[in-house]
């Protein structure tokens, strides 16, 4: 009887997880879909979009060690709350953004979280 409740939540657990996971990825690799669009809109070269892609994944290594200090303190559950709200809320803002300097920073911001 225990055993199938504990069969049940894991499932449940697993796959929620799963979804989590892939809803961040999808928040944070969707970039490079987005590549030749925003070249045509703005003109922008690889090399330019390659450097607003380089700031997502340095802030990336810089979460991964800030994030799991704080996941210690605050808790996972909250942290990853927290970081796909942030996530997905910097993707809209992004779609709006057309400067340079801004698109890097939010594409960074959203790579920390």
């Amino acid at each position: 009887m225990i055993a199938e409740k504990f069969k049940y939540w894991r499932r449940i657990i697993f796959t929620s997880l799963w979804i989590t996971y892939a809803t961040f990825y999808l928040c944070r690799v969707n970039f490079s879909v987005a590549i030749p669009g925003i070249m045509d809109e703005f003109g922008y070269t690889r090399t330019i979009l390659g450097g607003i892609a380089t700031a997502l994944f340095g802030a990336y290594a810089v979460g991964q060690f800030v994030n799991g200090q704080l996941g210690d303190k605050f808790g996972g559950r909250l942290l990853i709350t927290v970081g796909l709200i942030a996530s997905g809320f910097l993707n809209i803002i992004f779609g709006f953004s057309e400067i340079l300097v801004a698109l890097t920073l939010i594409w960074a911001i959203n790579g920390y979280f």
